[in-house]
């Protein structure tokens, strides 16, 4: 049931109302009442996949109760892993070394809570901080809580332990609320749907005759659907989140302004970026051990994230090219050699671009697809060109008035948010796109 949906829009007044009659008589029994909603929100579609978040909370608990030992870490890591390692990679892994394949489904949001659960011990091993009295229902609550669990962001367990955890009503910031929850609608309605029905088109006429333009204008195209896609459904959950007094730090922070790729993964999916920072480069030694190390590990922690996006080989592709490019800007900060920003930038929305053909597109297709960037085909009057730059256009202005600022994770609307909060909503109402699903969804 996605954000967008009519049947959403029923659910949320009805779980808000309920969580806020309920948060009056007691803060406790309302956080409870989030778990058992959002685990009866993924019974309704999914039933048996409920069984992987219970079984990883009495995981998590466990772990809470036992001599925090590396061993008893590593056990109940790899325990965590498994079902993500069954469901989303058994049949990638079949395929490449020509054993029989089983066609597993894959449960809704797996690779963002088993993260988060992997990230939540590690956390304990290391004292990040002391949890009272830790419960299954609290575990479960993190596990599943309804606004991340189908698309992100990535959670940490301060999130919903820390001083944060729980703000009174009367201290929520409803104003950025309500400026992230539209905002990331318009995102998602009127730039993601839009331009993504465009792009479907143009692919479905073929990408062998497309022009040059046509191509670049197709390549644009995955930008801006795949920024408002998830970038709107971030803010959506922040602000609903934020409704529950629960904090989650921004996910995004304008990432197609950055002038290099290092910026770039600064500002874009900071959830999982973060994780794969703390969790895998830091701990292989990424951080400590020289430029030759730290590149090895960097290549094995895109690798690896092209991987968590997708089974797939044009996933690990597009997560290898930028760890490539990421090691080359380090060996250039090293030379002491800098691009001017208006020159970094060029350099990095059309690398960026680019790789995205990679993550949209099967091998063939988005080499076919780079091809034609170059060397292009007849241009024929079937081809969306100018529409998808428009909405382009939709994404950068987004990133010029900046509805909201990110300071150290922290997200707070802004001014400019504010005072087009109302015109943005109108803007839903009347230039909706067709409605797609949501990409993350397949994560």
């Amino acid at each position: 049931m996605p954000f967008t949906s009519p049947l959403f829009v029923v659910f949320i007044i009805g779980f808000l109302f309920l969580f806020w009659a309920i948060e009056l008589k007691s803060r406790k029994a309302a956080l409870r009442f989030t778990a058992v909603a959002s685990l009866a929100f993924i019974a309704i579609n999914f039933p048996l996949f409920t069984i992987i978040l219970i079984v990883q909370a009495l995981l998590v608990l466990i772990y809470q109760r036992v001599n925090k030992s590396r061993l008893s870490l590593a056990v109940i890591i790899s325990l965590l892993l498994l079902p993500l390692l069954m469901f989303k990679y058994y049949d990638f892994i079949a395929a490449t070394i020509g054993i029989s394949e089983y066609g597993f489904s894959l449960p809704l949001g797996i690779s963002f809570y088993t993260f988060t659960a992997i990230g939540f011990v590690v956390d304990m091993h290391m004292n990040k901080y002391r949890i009272e009295n830790p419960g299954f229902i609290d575990n479960l609550n993190l596990l599943t809580f309804w606004p991340h669990l189908a698309s992100g962001p990535i959670l940490r367990g301060n999130n919903f332990f820390g001083k944060e955890y729980g703000k009174s009503l009367l201290k929520r910031d409803i104003v950025t609320a309500i400026v992230l929850l539209v905002f990331g609608l318009y995102k998602k309605i009127v730039i993601a749907d839009g331009v993504g029905g465009l792009v479907n088109q143009n692919l479905e006429y073929g990408i062998d005759s497309m022009s040059s333009f046509a191509a670049w204008s197709t390549v644009i195209g995955f930008s801006a659907r795949i920024y408002g896609d998830f970038s709107g459904y971030s803010d959506m959950a922040i602000g609903f989140a934020i409704l529950l007094g629960i904090y989650i730090p921004a996910n995004f922070n304008y990432p197609y302004s950055a002038g290099s790729i290092t910026q770039f993964w600064r500002k874009w999916h900071i959830s999982l970026s973060t994780w794969f920072r703390d969790y895998v480069y830091i701990p292989l030694g990424g951080k400590k051990n020289g430029l030759f190390i730290g590149s090895v590990v960097l290549m094995i922690v895109f690798t690896l994230s092209g991987l968590w996006h997708g089974a797939a080989w044009n996933f690990v592709i597009w997560g290898a090219l930028h760890g490539f490019i990421l090691i080359a800007e380090r060996i250039f900060r090293k030379l002491g050699l800098k691009l001017p920003y208006a020159i970094g930038w060029i350099f990095t929305i059309t690398v960026v671009s680019l790789a995205w053909s990679f993550f949209f597109l099967d091998f063939n297709e988005a080499v076919s697809l780079l091809q034609r960037t170059i060397i292009g085909s007849s241009e024929t009057s079937e081809y969306n060109t100018v529409a998808i730059w428009f909405y382009a256009g939709l994404v950068a202005f987004d990133s010029v008035v900046k509805p909201y600022r990110v300071t150290k994770g922290r997200i707070k609307s802004t001014r400019a948010g504010i005072i087009l909060t109302p015109i943005i909503l109108t803007i839903c109402f009347y230039f909706a796109g067709k409605s797609l699903p949501f990409i993350y969804f397949d994560f």
